[in-house]
């Protein structure tokens, strides 16, 4: 089965200004950056949270982020108008990068190894589908207590600085 486009809008919800993600984490002074995102592939694609954190906010910084993903299936968590500002960019992306005539070939050879044709040619019709329950089932299924892959890159001397030699430490 083809992906749906609901794994893509997570990270489009969780990057506008007025999310919560946002708030909670860059305009709180927690990281100074933070991305979500989906790389879609024919049967599974890597799902990537991407931060710089405030050094001097490390451990605070990841236990809010922990926080936020487990709220991110909650009713409230993003508004009617959050997904659907989310839709309306994919959809224009979309169609600004079907203008490209250079990239276009390129797009449609993507689309045509990572999923299929059909699924390219009605991805914009099927992404203004996408309703809270979908993003809420994909929350539920492919982020909150799955298994992960994390680490965190820093210099030796802020390794010294913070005192953190092991990922562990930072939950400590």
């Amino acid at each position: 089965a083809a992906p749906d486009p609901h794994h893509l809008l997570v990270g489009y919800i969780l990057s506008q200004s007025s999310s919560k993600f946002q708030q909670e984490l860059v305009d709180s002074g927690l990281a100074y950056q933070v991305q979500f995102g989906y790389q879609t592939q024919k049967y599974t694609g890597p799902i990537q949270l991407f931060f710089v954190p405030n050094p001097k906010r490390l451990k605070e910084c990841m236990k809010k982020i922990e926080e936020q993903i487990n709220m991110w299936d909650s009713d409230n968590y993003f508004t009617d108008e959050q997904l659907e500002t989310a839709k309306n960019r994919m959809a224009i992306d979309e169609i600004y990068n079907e203008e490209k005539t250079s990239n276009y070939v390129h797009t449609v050879t993507f689309w045509w190894g990572s999923a299929n044709i059909d699924y390219y040619t009605t991805y914009v019709d099927n992404l203004k589908k996408v309703t809270r329950a979908d993003i809420q089932n994909y929350v539920r299924k492919y982020i909150k207590g799955q298994p992960k892959v994390a680490g965190i890159l820093m210099s030796s001397s802020m390794e010294k600085m913070l005192g953190i030699s092991s990922y562990d430490q930072l939950f400590q």
